[in-house]
């Protein structure tokens, strides 16, 4: 986002969070929504504010393994064999976009 990009991460926050609500309120999903969250974990951790971070990182990483266990049920369903751990990547992912 351009806030965040533009160093104003508590506009980003509040864009990030509006977002997410929104598509609560209104049963959306995505398959990139967790970016939306990891973010807004991003942008928090800018402000300082770890304890919010941390949860809107938690949700990134629900969302995240929500996603993988779908795609590994399809995948089973398919008999592709799985390789690595997946929930490993994803952690790693979160913290790499937390620490960027």
């Amino acid at each position: 986002m351009a806030c965040a990009k533009a160093g104003d991460h508590a506009s980003a926050v509040a864009h990030y969070r509006l977002l997410a609500q929104r598509a609560s309120q209104q049963h959306l999903t995505h398959r990139d929504l967790h970016v939306c969250h990891s973010n807004c974990a991003a942008s928090l951790l800018a402000l300082g504010l770890h304890a919010q971070a941390l949860g809107s990182a938690e949700r990134a990483l629900a969302l995240m393994q929500a996603a993988a266990g779908e795609w590994q049920d399809h995948a089973n369903a398919k008999a592709v064999p799985r390789h690595g751990s997946l929930g490993t990547l994803v952690l790693a992912s979160i913290e790499a976009e937390l620490l960027t």
